[in-house]
């Protein structure tokens, strides 16, 4: 593995999003800082340095031709890839600075995928909402693309609820309905369907992490452990452990989109794996049942485990052993400060989060399919 940069963020505004091209690391922060670097030229650019409310989630069209930034649940900001120059805005919230939505805020949670920006809505114990025609519903959808937004869900997220994970097309949590009992439910934005994935006792341990991928979902269980669930055949498949408590966790696949097969191209590289138009960039619906799973510890270890024509294979990569480490970083501790770190990875490339800044490596081509 490679080193290729490390990019400081201010004090006290951790990074909230984090994505990967193959010519570019984005990422976001709580204060609302956007940064944009090159991998190639190794130049950084900031479109924005304060906005309202963090930066939620960054993510791109599926032919990557689009990038789309979701400001926490007032508004969406849409750059084009080539020029990354900002293409419109899109505004969720009239009157972000009133009363009525400071009390919104302080109960909703963002998640984007894609062109889709998913806003929960939590219940609290003093609100009466009734799910009837009209009442304020638990989902709402935003559109970036076509700037509709629409609100779905006959149920209740409440302060028992823990949100994980949205691909496009369902949404999965965990309530915890006692001290001994917690349910995980995915919620089918399509067919406006909850079902129950798992029901969890004390002897399944801590679950975190969860994600959903493809017709996967995957978790950590124990700190260490990382565990897959077949949705459809309800098989579950652990994938070994990493060394040391996990601290970010992300799915992915190898397949890049046509505008980065256009990058690829022009370096002379051609790649195995393309998206699809009609294929989700995330990994909703595609042909096959690959997928990489990065994660990043405690002690700054990534482990990528590979799941590959029906095989599963485990690599480690100790970051202060790459290629390049920067020997003024060896010393530092990169997670003390207890923020919610991130992981991200992209065709060969992977990048996390900590308290000084955002790591970016290039992994071995040997393990590049």
């Amino acid at each position: 593995m490679e080193f290729l940069s490390f990019r400081e963020i201010r004090f006290a505004d951790p990074v909230t999003a984090l994505k990967l091209s193959v010519s570019h690391l984005f990422y976001g922060t709580a204060m609302g800082r956007l940064v944009f670097y090159s991998i190639k030229d190794k130049t950084e650019s900031v479109p924005l340095e304060y906005l309202q409310e963090l930066i939620r989630g960054i993510s791109h069209s599926k032919d990557g031709e689009k990038l789309y930034i979701s400001v926490g649940d007032i508004e969406g900001i849409i750059y084009d890839s080539r020029s990354l120059s900002p293409e419109c805005t899109i505004q969720l919230i009239e009157q972000p600075e009133s009363e009525e939505h400071k009390l919104a805020c302080e109960r909703s949670y963002t998640m984007l995928h894609e062109n889709l920006n998913c806003i929960l809505s939590i219940k609290l114990d003093d609100e009466k909402i009734n799910n009837q025609e009209g009442e304020a519903k638990p989902v709402t959808i935003a559109d970036f693309d076509t700037q509709i937004v629409d609100q779905k869900g006959k149920f209740e997220f409440n302060h028992n609820s823990v949100p994980f994970d949205f691909d496009g097309r369902k949404i999965i949590w965990m309530d915890y309905i006692s001290t001994k009992n917690r349910k995980i439910y995915i919620y089918d934005i399509l067919q406006d369907e909850r079902s129950e994935v798992m029901d969890l006792k004390n002897s399944d341990g801590l679950v975190y992490h969860v994600k959903l991928f493809k017709n996967f979902m995957i978790y950590v269980r124990n700190s260490k452990e990382v565990v897959v669930i077949n949705l459809e055949t309800k098989d579950l498949t652990s994938l070994g452990k990493a060394q040391n408590q996990i601290l970010a966790l992300h799915v992915y696949d190898t397949a890049v989109t046509s505008y980065d097969k256009e990058v690829l191209e022009r370096e002379g590289v051609v790649p195995s794996k393309v998206i699809e138009d009609e294929e989700n960039k995330e990994g909703y619906a595609t042909d096959n049942d690959d997928y990489r799973i990065a994660t990043v510890d405690s002690k700054g270890n990534i482990n990528l485990f590979v799941h590959e024509q029906g095989v599963n294979t485990k690599h480690i990569f100790d970051i202060k052993k790459s290629k390049d480490f920067p020997e003024d970083l060896l010393k530092k501790d990169f997670f003390s400060m207890g923020y919610p770190y991130l992981i991200t990875a992209y065709y060969d490339q992977v990048a996390f989060t900590s308290d000084y800044g955002v790591l970016l490596f290039k992994l071995d081509n040997s393990i590049l399919s």
